[in-house]
């Protein structure tokens, strides 16, 4: 599909509605993908509505949570050399959903690496962070939290200082 309007595009060479439109149309889907509204599963990319969600009601949802941050915490520790493992932490433990925001915020807290909580206000951020434990730059390392569902959104890692 997305050849065809690329071969449809560069053939006319021109700025027909439907150049415009394919480009637009790419534009968008590009920004989608970059957004995260694709969710990772192990080495594929899915889109998000077909993500399994792991979705759990009190203890199990706080005990899978408290597992992904001792996890990440061993992980951390290790020093790994690319973020490729904290990424499969995320695929393995995330999303929750229907949690106790409270109880995981209380869990984040208790972690060797926690940094901070943001307060926005329809989610909280938690960040957690390995800068400073070896001469490597260490990573830095966010998750949302819905107010209103309980839901976790958007796990995100990085090198620090990139």
């Amino acid at each position: 599909m997305i050849t065809k309007l690329t071969t449809h595009v560069g053939e006319n060479a021109g700025y027909n509605s439907f150049g415009c439109v394919s480009l637009i149309f790419l534009f968008v889907v590009n920004a989608y993908c970059q957004a995260g509204e694709l969710g990772w599963q192990g080495d594929r990319l899915m889109r998000a509505e077909d993500t399994p969600i792991k979705s759990d009601a009190g203890q199990q949802c706080t005990a899978r949570f408290a597992t992904f941050v001792q996890e990440l915490d061993r992980l951390l520790a290790s020093d790994p050399p690319t973020v490729l493992p904290v990424q499969d932490l995320f695929g393995k433990y995330l999303p929750v959903e229907n949690c106790n925001i409270n109880e995981l915020l209380e869990i984040a807290r208790a972690s060797r690496f926690f940094d901070s909580i943001s307060d926005q206000r329809t989610y909280y951020v938690i960040a957690l962070n390995s800068r400073g434990l070896s001469s490597r730059p260490g990573f830095a390392v966010q998750v949302s939290l819905v107010k209103s569902t309980g839901a976790s959104r958007l796990p995100f890692v990085k090198v620090n200082g990139f």
